[in-house]
């Protein structure tokens, strides 16, 4: 089984657009992503939606913990807190 692992997307739509192009024509059998879909950049909602599309499996990052109410934001930077917010 050939896989695709990604990671730290931060809700960067554009940058997983592409990930997931070239992932495509790579012949891969299963994408998982090991976290952090959320967090920084501007299109949380629609990451999530696109993984989801690809049949995406993910693993929650501390980003997506946060956001989820799962963990604090004690440990954050000061940006990444209030990224989660």
């Amino acid at each position: 089984m050939k896989l695709a692992l990604i990671s730290d997307i931060h809700a960067n739509l554009e940058g997983l657009e592409a990930t997931l192009d070239d992932i495509a024509e790579q012949e891969v059998d299963r994408v998982v992503c090991l976290g952090d879909i959320v967090g920084y950049n501007a299109n949380p909602g629609e990451c999530i939606a696109l993984l989801r599309r690809a049949d995406c499996l993910c693993v929650a990052g501390n980003h997506d913990r946060a956001v989820a109410g799962k963990i604090t934001t004690e440990s954050f930077s000061t940006t990444a807190a209030r990224a989660a917010a």
